[in-house]
């Protein structure tokens, strides 16, 4: 509830001037700072939508080939990262995890041979993408679920470390497929993904 009272009040204060009133100009520069904190996350209000195959998009195959059907879906509100994790962040986990437990280090390396293809020109990756400074800014690559799962608990526990921070306790984790869903719809119901 506090996350959406700090957006809300966010919202309200910046309209404000700074002639206007000195004591809402310090609570607007207060929650701008707060805000700033959870700025790499976007507000995904809560909602219903139809998931799966639609008959715009044709419709949808499961694993087995079996046709999906559509189904309704009521989503709670959540936060969601803005970006996909970066090479970056992922390698400051991984330097983090070495400095107190090497073996739990070396099991949270992503696979690199997800370059290494038959019909492609990538093996330059397989030594580059990672850890290359030009790719430092793109999406982390083959990370598997396990290893996503522990960087969200290895995240949840230092972000609930830390003595200054804006929330009580906060539980990172992956997004469901729903949420996922809807989330990059985007809001636009029955259509293809923006």
């Amino acid at each position: 509830m506090k996350k959406i009272q700090l957006i809300l009040a966010l919202l309200f204060l910046s309209g404000l001037t700074f002639g206007q009133d000195k004591e809402a100009h310090k609570q607007l520069l207060k929650n701008r700072k707060a805000f700033e904190k959870v700025s790499d996350y976007v507000y995904i209000p809560s909602g219903e939508f139809t998931m799966g195959a639609t008959s715009v998009n044709g419709p949808g195959y499961g694993p087995n080939g079996e046709t999906v059907r559509a189904r309704n879906w009521k989503i709670e509100s959540f936060y969601m990262m803005k970006f996909e994790m970066s090479n970056h962040l992922y390698l400051s986990y991984v330097k983090e995890l070495y400095k107190s437990d090497s073996l739990r280090a070396e099991t949270a390396m992503p696979d690199t041979l997800v370059w290494n293809t038959k019909m492609g020109d990538n093996n330059k990756y397989v030594d580059y993408y990672l850890r290359h400074p030009a790719y430092e800014s793109y999406p982390v690559l083959g990370v598997s679920y396990n290893q996503a799962v522990a960087y969200a608990d290895w995240f949840t526990e230092q972000y609930n470390r830390r003595t200054e921070k804006e929330f009580k306790e906060v539980k990172f984790r992956l997004p469901t497929e729903e949420e996922w869903e809807y989330a990059a719809r985007g809001g636009l119901e029955l259509s293809n993904y923006p």
